[in-house]
């Protein structure tokens, strides 16, 4: 109960907002570590779970947590789940350091394998880059959210986030922007994972001509987020089973690990299946 009083009446932390603001220094590209230090101790006594929502509280535990990346992870996931539920409830859902907050919450939750509480957070962030009209980066999110359903054997779903935000685009004449072009390739990556290699074929030759000649989204674009896109260990959580038939047709490339890069997507020609 004392840290609850502690953390709600703004009165009794003076000095966290002069804490938060020597934290960021006079540099704007970094952060004076020793005045990081020093805020971190102010922070030390609070339990995240027993604390009030409190604005300054959520900017400097984002600034330890999020910015800095203090850990363990654990504790670190505890204190950005707080920052998450105070900047929502107290700034609103479309507010920047809600949207910050469920960001680097998410990416949090990936490195811990928690895909659920990550794909959660992307949703969020899905929503509030729609609401704040950056199409971009809400495809970005998307594909995140697509590889963290991915990890949790929720394929069909994944590529389905995928396909469905692809066909916006090219019913908006937005399809070779940016991240965008990225939504078919990951796609692919997926079906071929997934051992769909007649349809991911398909699905090429559908969307190649859209995509831009790009060497870096070529080489870059196409996320293989280690282990969890990796099909020798994936076949085993995968909801989106392959259609006999077509296990029949590509043998044993299927029980191989088949992590592509855009350019192998682009020459798959070469490996179809029928």
């Amino acid at each position: 109960m004392e840290k609850r009083a502690l953390a709600t009446a703004g009165g009794e932390l003076p000095t966290l907002r002069d804490a938060i603001e020597a934290a960021k220094g006079a540099d704007p590209a970094c952060y004076d570590m020793d005045k990081v230090w020093e805020l971190a101790d102010l922070l030390e006594p609070l339990d995240p779970a027993e604390t009030g929502w409190n604005v300054e509280i959520a900017e400097a535990a984002m600034i330890l947590f999020g910015d800095i990346r203090l850990g363990p992870e654990d504790h670190a996931v505890q204190w950005l789940w707080y920052v998450q539920n105070t900047t929502t409830s107290l700034l609103g859902p479309w507010d920047g350091r809600t949207l910050a907050a469920n960001s680097v919450l998410a990416h949090r939750c990936w490195t811990l394998g928690l895909y659920d509480e990550a794909a959660a957070a992307w949703q969020a962030v899905i929503v509030a880059q729609e609401h704040r009209d950056d199409p971009d980066a809400a495809d970005e999110a998307r594909i995140d959210r697509a590889a963290c359903l991915y990890g949790l054997g929720r394929c069909r779903e994944a590529i389905t986030l995928l396909k469905t935000a692809w066909g916006l685009r090219l019913r908006t004449g937005r399809a070779g922007r940016r991240v965008g072009a990225a939504l078919p390739l990951v796609h692919i990556e997926m079906l071929r994972l997934c051992g769909h290699h007649n349809h991911a074929q398909t699905v090429w030759q559908a969307v190649s001509g859209h995509l831009p000649d790009s060497i870096l989204l070529r080489q870059g674009m196409v996320r293989t987020y280690g282990q969890v896109l990796d099909a020798r260990t994936h076949r085993a959580r995968c909801t989106f089973g392959v259609p006999p038939a077509e296990l029949r047709r590509a043998g044993g490339q299927t029980r191989r690990a088949l992590a592509t890069t855009a350019a192998s997507v682009g020459g798959c020609a070469g490996e179809h299946d029928g």
